[in-house]
């Protein structure tokens, strides 16, 4: 049986081609698709377009989602009644209109509402950026620290979490 594996086959035509022409190129991570073909182009604008609506689209929206109910994340404190951070999280927590987006703020002091959208860019950064732009060596290992650095700057002085545990490992 012959070997028809797509880099034998490049240089093959690699092989007939004359010094003038270019090899033919295929893709990392898909052999069976051609630099340059449709199906290359394709992928390039669908990669192209995630790489912007991702990073950009899912902070907006999470921050759209929080804003609109902000009111029932955040309950302000009822009257002259003294209402402790743990009884207000009580409150948001019993309410049913705001059950689908916990996940973004369920963890967080009421005040902190915030506090996922700072999460969410520092995971952007510490995997999205540091592989486009610091791909391996030392500097992304120190941009790496850095960013991991400065982010807990908020999270010491903001004190987000809840529960002391939880910010004690966040912080660790």
């Amino acid at each position: 049986m012959r070997d028809v594996s797509p880099v034998r086959a490049c240089r093959a035509s690699y092989a007939r081609l004359s010094p003038v022409h270019a090899p033919c190129r295929y893709m990392r991570a898909d052999y069976s698709i051609e630099v340059g073909s449709d199906t290359w182009r394709l992928c390039i604008a669908w990669a192209s377009t995630m790489v912007i609506v991702y990073p950009v689209g899912i902070p907006a929206l999470y921050l759209v989602l929080l804003w609109r109910s902000l009111p029932r994340i955040n309950p302000r404190r009822l009257g002259d009644e003294v209402t402790t951070e743990h009884e207000l999280a009580r409150m948001r927590a019993r309410d049913t209109s705001i059950r689908s987006i916990r996940f973004l703020f369920d963890a967080y002091r009421p005040g902190c509402w915030w506090f996922e959208l700072s999460e969410l860019f520092r995971r952007l950064l510490l995997t999205g950026l540091l592989l486009l732009f610091f791909e391996g060596g030392l500097l992304q290992i120190l941009v790496g620290l850095l960013v991991a650095t400065l982010f807990l700057l908020p999270l010491s002085y903001a004190v987000p979490y809840l529960h002391h545990v939880e910010q004690n490992l966040a912080a660790s």
